[in-house]
């Protein structure tokens, strides 16, 4: 679903010829990887056109339908984007508050990298370097997984196929995130209920590292359940969304 050489690199693509248009049904070739660039990078579309075109569909759109988009991006003043029906006060939130804990990636590399120095060198500090480092990543994971399911950054195995599998139908891609909702919205309230004792008592005791006797342990609780609530909500957020009935 490229559009400019910025947001193709982004886009989710179908990188085979003859591929099938998600939004229209029509058969296109999706020149992506061509050596000449493909058609579709001299379209603009906005932000939330894209963001809603990656909820709504798999692989590229063909360049009928996003020559269509873009048009009526460019007839509508951006004051009068009409507010994405995916966003959500709580997404918000969530997005902006994982954007405030992206600096933790650097955090945990900077920690990882100085137990050398402070192992041989320092001659301390090092193990408590490691300790802090491990419950830092586990609240680093617990924010990016949802993060990654919303802008549809996963590593998948032949995401490429995803279209071959869909040709034609937008209800079977809207019945598939019914099931991936429905999979993982049990997981994430079982998590939730069996592990809340023991979140609540390890934080109330300020749970240390047990063999290391460092402070923080109890963050990697607080991770835990931080990641099942995230994902709970994200998949009743998926099912709410592929349960709505499609648009034309």
């Amino acid at each position: 679903m490229a559009v400019d050489e910025g947001t193709a690199r982004t886009a989710p693509t179908a990188a085979f010829d003859d591929a099938r248009c998600p939004r229209c049904g029509r058969t296109f070739h999706c020149g992506l990887h061509d050596a000449r660039p493909c058609a579709c990078t001299t379209l603009r579309l906005s932000a939330a056109t894209l963001a809603e075109l990656r909820t709504r569909y798999n692989g590229c759109l063909c360049l009928d339908c996003l020559g269509e988009l873009a048009r009526g991006d460019a007839a509508t003043p951006e004051s009068q984007t009409p507010q994405r029906a995916t966003d959500h006060p709580v997404d918000r939130a969530l997005d902006a508050f994982t954007g405030a804990g992206s600096p933790l990636a650097i955090a945990v590399t900077l920690l990882l990298c100085l137990q050398w120095p402070l192992r041989d060198v320092v001659h301390a500090g090092s193990t408590l370097a490691n300790d802090l480092a491990q419950w830092l990543f586990a609240l680093y994971v617990a924010l990016s997984i949802r993060h990654a399911a919303v802008h549809h950054a996963h590593l998948t195995a032949r995401g490429d196929l995803a279209p071959l599998c869909d040709p034609r139908s937008p209800r079977r891609v809207r019945w598939r995130g019914v099931g991936a909702a429905l999979c993982l919205l049990p997981w994430g309230l079982y998590l939730l209920v069996t592990a809340w004792p023991e979140v609540a008592h390890a934080v109330a005791s300020r749970e240390r590292f047990p063999e290391t006797d460092s402070p923080g342990y109890f963050m990697t609780h607080v991770a835990m359940a931080l990641l099942a609530l995230l994902a709970t909500w994200q998949g009743a957020r998926d099912l709410w969304r592929a349960l709505r009935p499609l648009r034309s």
